[in-house]
């Protein structure tokens, strides 16, 4: 039993000619089919977390803080960071998504999952948005399945060029 999370609402978050576009996900999307891979899974679409969920990680006034910048129109928010009128509903489907996944393992409802989801988290601190990321989807999922799971301990394996930051 596999879960696979992917919904076109990842591509709303618009950066223009960033690296972290919604290109990078259809890249990714068109590579796994292409290899036989999406097969077999059952697919689910994306699930909004609520702010008490974000809390685990983030500030209330970082919340706040970053809803409102989308809201005047979004921009360069940090050096490295792009964000749209949609981000921060985009990246709360990012982060509701991972808590989703996490739940489904678990519980014991899927064997594994895999989300296909944007903006990246890894690098989100507790205050503010870093290296493209908006929330850290994968630090509010493992705080998550800490408390809700009462698990004692994480692994979170990552790929990247430089550290995970707020991860």
């Amino acid at each position: 039993m596999a879960i696979l999370f992917a919904d076109r609402v990842f591509l709303e978050h618009e950066t223009g000619d960033h690296p972290e576009s919604p290109a990078r996900l259809l890249s990714i999307s068109r590579h796994l089919e292409a290899a036989g891979l999406m097969t077999g899974w059952t697919r689910r679409e994306s699930i909004e977390a609520d702010d008490a969920q974000l809390e685990l990680v983030h500030s209330r006034e970082y919340i706040q803080s970053l809803r409102a910048f989308v809201e005047k129109g979004g921009g360069q928010i940090e050096a490295s960071t792009v964000v749209c009128p949609r981000s921060e509903s985009v990246a709360r489907r990012a982060a509701g998504t991972a808590i989703a996944a996490v739940e489904e393992v678990l519980a014991g409802r899927q064997d594994r999952a895999v989300c296909l989801l944007r903006p990246p988290g890894h690098h989100a601190l507790p205050e503010k948005a870093m290296g493209f990321c908006l929330y850290n989807n994968v630090a509010i999922a493992a705080r998550y399945a800490l408390r809700e799971h009462r698990l004692s301990r994480i692994l979170i394996i990552r790929w990247d060029v430089h550290p995970g930051n707020g991860t």
